[in-house]
């Protein structure tokens, strides 16, 4: 037996000393491109360059630098990987490849970059993959991983799960991380954004989703996209890690995943990371991160830019506003809002039987608690107030919980031709659920053509979307607020609630 195990130790052992070489590649896209250069993979923007040498355990990043500044932020090869899922262990590179994508139209075109290594001893192939945007301030990284025939979760922490790592030329002069809240409430005297300036100083920030390091005129922008939230609670933070400082090398970890939640027959994503970098002081470090943000998240006016009115209303009594979902109501309010200039109507909660079917009466309502009359709901489907709608060019939108079936979503889109779906109370405290969610809502988009979308809200503490994920799909409801309520903490109060659309205010 202790034979047998020393001849497997032996094997893995010399599967991982294998010479890692990195083959030919020479790729371009407009302004950006990827080559190879020896033991050397270089990645550019035409702003920004990124070089990584090839070494027995992966990639490691030993240059960084910004075309629009003099300063080189990384000129270093001290560094194994800058990667590490549970510690360094050897690898074998797979495969390293380079093609265009726009992500199935989710994002703006860019060149992908995939290189695949095995780690032997761990049971696992990793994907790193990195996305070039021509002419961008920075790059996008993330890894997904697989297990291999052999792998056992009971084995694996995750307990050092690095996804990106830096090591800097020297110190930056300033650092501040900083971080936004979801659930904010009326009542609350925490602002949307929380910011620290951090000491210089090995330490750990749990709590933020990005830092800002800055030198004499530039500085390094890190993101999390993740829905990490600096309110978020801890039995719902699917591993969105930290950053960690250690003298000059700063690294970001969140799997974003657990052991148990990798498969043999497709790769599971971890939380991605954006490295942006800037010229200037701190407006100009801003503008760079919003530019990149617009780079990864595109803006479609014709999409994004609306007024929108809720069936809901600004009652909170829940039976009469979900008796206000009813068609006889929304036939009504779309010419209210017609009348307005509002672009959208939204039908919230009131339309459904337990089918996920426009209800024909209230007794066929989804939850009964709150009927308490009769009244037809939809008696003809969607029909009437499409039809209506159409008549006074008024887009009509649908609420629906996040548990809604996909089939269903896209019954409903083709009866009803909703422009948006608002995808409710979502709770995505594993990997599975918050991956099967956002599979749903870019499946429902791309049957539609690319002709709706789906809104997500950070009205709740709850991790759902966040305000650096998920955001290819749609736009995010940030905050619920009531005139006629008795509940201090969602009433409506002007300049609280522009305070928390503009946390600087």
């Amino acid at each position: 037996m202790k034979y047998t195990r020393l001849v497997m130790l032996l094997t893995f052992w010399l599967l991982s000393c294998s010479d890692n070489r990195l083959s030919r590649l020479e790729f371009t896209c407009g302004n950006a491109s990827a080559f190879t250069k020896g033991d050397q993979l270089v990645l550019s923007t035409g702003l920004v360059e990124r070089v990584y040498k090839i070494t027995d355990y992966g990639l490691t990043t030993i240059q960084l630098s910004n075309g629009l500044s003099s300063g080189e932020w990384v000129n270093s090869d001290r560094g194994l990987c800058d990667w590490a899922i549970g510690e360094n262990v050897r690898g074998n590179l797979l495969s390293l490849r380079a093609r265009v994508s726009d992500d199935e139209r989710f994002t703006n075109e860019h060149i992908l970059v995939e290189a695949e290594f095995e780690y032997p001893e761990k049971f696992m192939i990793i994907k790193y993959i990195a996305w070039v945007y021509p002419d961008a301030l920075g790059l996008r990284t993330q890894l997904q991983i697989k297990a291999m025939p052999g792998y056992s979760a009971r084995s694996e922490r995750f307990s050092a799960d690095v996804t990106e790592t830096l090591e800097l030329s020297e110190m930056p002069d300033e650092m501040i991380a900083f971080g936004l809240m979801q659930g904010i409430k009326t009542n609350m005297t925490e602002s949307l954004l929380t910011e620290r300036s951090l000491e210089l100083k090995d330490q750990k920030i749990n709590w933020a989703s990005g830092m800002v390091l800055s030198g004499d005129d530039d500085g390094i922008v890190l993101i999390k996209e993740s829905n990490k939230s600096t309110s978020l609670k801890s039995e719902g933070d699917v591993a969105t890690g930290d950053f960690e400082i250690k003298k000059q090398k700063i690294s970001t970890s969140g799997a974003g995943m657990f052991p148990s939640d990798l498969k043999e027959d497709e790769y599971t994503s971890m939380w991605a990371n954006w490295i942006v970098l800037y010229a200037g002081d701190r407006d100009d470090a801003n503008l760079a991160l919003k530019q990149f943000d617009r780079l990864r998240y595109p803006v479609h006016p014709d999409r994004d830019v609306f007024i929108m009115a809720n069936t809901w209303g600004s009652e909170d009594m829940p039976t009469e506003c979900i008796a206000a979902a009813r068609e006889e109501n929304v036939l009504k309010e779309i010419e209210s809002v017609a009348d307005l200039g509002i672009d959208i109507l939204q039908i919230d909660e009131g339309w459904q039987n337990n089918e996920w079917l426009p209800a024909k009466h209230s007794r066929e309502f989804q939850r009964l608690k709150f009927i308490q009359r009769d009244y037809p709901v939809y008696p003809q489907g969607w029909r009437k107030v499409r039809k209506k709608a159409d008549s006074l060019d008024v887009e009509l939108g649908l609420w629906a919980a996040w548990t809604i079936p996909e089939d269903k979503l896209k019954v409903n889109y083709d009866s009803g031709n909703f422009a948006s779906f608002k995808l409710d109370f979502a709770h995505l405290n594993s990997a599975g659920k918050r991956d099967d969610l956002m599979k749903k809502a870019r499946n429902l988009i791309k049957y539609s053509g690319y002709n709706t979308i789906v809104n997500w809200d950070v009205t709740e503490i709850a991790p759902r979307a966040g305000y650096f994920y998920g955001r290819e799909y749609g736009n995010i409801y940030l905050e619920n607020r009531k005139i006629n309520t008795a509940r201090e903490n969602v009433m409506y109060v002007p300049y609280k609630v522009m305070r928390g659309s503009f946390p600087n205010m």
